[in-house]
């Protein structure tokens, strides 16, 4: 399934399989962590990586803006990687998808990442935001924290989760944009989830490029893992 309902404060949210949640009352989309101009950042350190995935991260958030009619977008934190990647290059790419997506109001909350936000803002068309930004129920957020009376959306964490298999012979071929990490010799996987607590939701990073950081969920936690163009409910028995 590509997207699941959940409630938070009797609020309907959709959990996206393209690590994305979608508040459809609002028409309203948030990611997180997407980290553009990671690629040209590692090159300058004698790291090779290709810039094929940051279109294709920009093409993905299009799709997900058509399919769901989205008239909002909020970033969650670290839009950029660093200000060493924001070349004329990328600065040219978000120029071409701003023009395919005029209508769209964007949202950023500052990431630790996005120190020169402020300078690029105009060529998004958007706001740049300090947390927390309060929204009926919700604060938004970069970095996960309890605020009192209300449910965090947060990323920041790039949160994953390690599954046991039964067999490594019933692991799909990854997915080239998902790539989890499969270890045949333990038959485990780590895939990308959303982290929904219960005062606190993590997302998962959107960029490709990210990497992630294992997590340990309470019997409470509802996690949501994503893999192959789906999202499943993942619960604490499995693990």
């Amino acid at each position: 399934m590509n997207h699941l309902s959940y409630r938070i404060a009797e609020k309907e949210l959709w959990i996206l399989a393209d690590r994305a949640i979608f508040w459809p009352d609002k028409q309203s989309l948030f990611i997180a962590d997407i980290h553009l101009g990671k690629a040209k950042t590692f090159r300058r350190y004698g790291i090779p990586l290709p810039d094929d995935p940051m279109k294709k991260d920009l093409d993905r958030l299009s799709n997900l803006i058509q399919l769901y009619s989205a008239k909002k977008l909020i970033i969650l934190g670290d839009l950029f990687h660093a200000p060493s990647g924001q070349d004329e290059k990328l600065m040219d790419l978000i120029r071409e998808w701003r023009k395919n997506n005029q209508k769209l109001e964007i949202q950023l909350i500052r990431g630790n990442h996005d120190s020169k936000c402020l300078e690029v803002q105009s060529i998004w068309n958007m706001e740049c935001l300090k947390e927390p930004i309060i929204w009926e129920d919700f604060a938004l957020c970069h970095y996960p924290q309890v605020i009192p009376g209300k449910y965090t959306l947060c990323g920041h964490i790039h949160p994953a989760l390690k599954i046991r298999l039964e067999s490594a012979d019933n692991i799909k071929k990854p997915n080239e944009r998902m790539r989890p990490r499969i270890n045949r010799a333990v038959k485990t996987v780590n895939l990308s989830c959303f982290w929904m607590q219960k005062s606190t939701g993590v997302l998962p990073a959107y960029g490709t490029l990210t990497g992630s950081k294992l997590i340990q969920p309470s019997q409470e936690d509802n996690i949501f893992l994503t893999s192959e163009g789906e999202v499943i409910h993942w619960q604490k028995s499995n693990l």
